[in-house]
C-alpha cells in the first residue's frame, strides 16, 4: 500500500522509487502485485504518467487511511517506551543560543534520566 500511496504522491514509479529506495522495477512488480491481489486494476501506465482508475481513486483513498491508522496504531503500542531520536540542530545567534541552553536544563536532566545524549557544540562559523 505504501507502494502504491508512493507512486500516486510522486506521479511516477521512478519518483517512488527514489522516496522508498526501491527501483522502479521493484515499484512495479508491487504495484502488480497489489493490482493482482484487488483483482481491479489501479494506475493506468503511460511512459510518461500514471493516472489513477476509477478503482484506484476510490482504493488510494482507503489505503491512505489505512496507514494513518497503522503509524496511529504504532504509536499507541509505543506509549511511553517511545522516545525521541536523532539529532536536533538549532543556528541561532549566541545569545538565543545562550538563552535556551540555560531554559533547557531541566528537560536534559530529564533526557539523562532516559538515558539520552546531550550535547552542545557551538556551530563552526562562530569559532
Amino acid at each position: 500500500m505504501k507502494v502504491f500511496v508512493s507512486a500516486v504522491d510522486e506521479g511516477s514509479l521512478v519518483g517512488a522509487g527514489r522516496r522508498l529506495g526501491r527501483s522502479p522495477a521493484a515499484v512495479s512488480r508491487a504495484i502488480a502485485f497489489l493490482e493482482a491481489h484487488v483483482g481491479a486494476e489501479l494506475l493506468h501506465r503511460t511512459t510518461r504518467a500514471l493516472k489513477l482508475s476509477e478503482a484506484g481513486e476510490r482504493y488510494v483513498a482507503a489505503c491512505r487511511r489505512v496507514l494513518v491508522d497503522l503509524e496511529e496504531a504504532d504509536i499507541a503500542a509505543g506509549g511511553e517506551q517511545a522516545a525521541p531520536r536523532g539529532i536536533l540542530t538549532l543556528t541561532a545567534p549566541i545569545i538565543t543560543g545562550e538563552d535556551l541552553v540555560r531554559q533547557t536544563r531541566q528537560p536534559a536532566s530529564r533526557l539523562r534520566a532516559q538515558k539520552a545524549t546531550w550535547s552542545f557544540r557551538p556551530a563552526a562559523w562562530l569559532m
